[in-house]
């Protein structure tokens, strides 16, 4: 014999589902005098597995422009990312400045 399930609040109809995509968030790098080209591209190569010649046009972008956005995940990994980015900047001393955005 079959029993017939009520839907109560705790049981959710599949077609009930309403899954949102995840927000995106920009990492965006901030251009000064101090740091230097090679550092940033060697950044946007091993953080963000950017290829030598993307790597490069990013980096001319953000000297040219003054900032530039370098990569959009969602939220957990772009804050994984910046921090990955952030210990290197700290690491190596320079003042590479960089900022996370929600994205439009």
């Amino acid at each position: 014999m079959i029993k017939k399930i009520k839907p109560t609040e705790d049981f959710i109809l599949k077609n009930d589902l309403k899954l949102e995509k995840p927000k995106l968030y920009n990492i965006i790098f901030y251009n000064d005098p101090v740091t230097t080209t090679q550092f940033v591209i060697d950044i946007l190569k091993t953080i963000y597995q950017k290829k030598e010649y993307d790597a490069e046009e990013i980096t001319n972008f953000i000297d040219f422009i003054g900032k530039g956005i370098v990569a959009t995940y969602p939220y957990e990994i772009a804050e994984q990312k910046m921090l990955e980015t952030q210990t290197l900047i700290k690491k190596k001393g320079c003042p590479l400045r960089v900022s996370l955005n929600l994205s439009y």
